[in-house]
């Protein structure tokens, strides 16, 4: 997935407005290792059994719009699933 398709997605991921078993918003990245790794594991194991993504930088809160004071657009982590 090049840079342009990865925005597509991201795009169309906030369009929903919502969370789902593969895609979670942040606000912020978690300084709590424990809490990073528990969100990472939980997004390995959707049950969509895809490729998951933590996006750093919208808030939930307010209608999944992208938090104030992010100089990035997006941040993602991809998890990619083993076959």
């Amino acid at each position: 997935m090049d840079q342009e398709e990865l925005t597509a997605l991201v795009v169309g991921l906030l369009a929903t407005k919502r969370e789902d078993d593969w895609w979670d918003f942040k606000q912020e990245h978690q300084h709590d290792k424990a809490e990073l790794v528990h969100d990472i594991i939980c997004m390995a194991n959707n049950m969509e059994c895809r490729d998951a993504y933590i996006i750093i930088g919208i808030d939930e809160e307010k209608e999944c719009s992208i938090h104030e004071g992010i100089l990035i657009l997006f941040l993602v982590w991809r998890i990619k699933r083993c076959k």
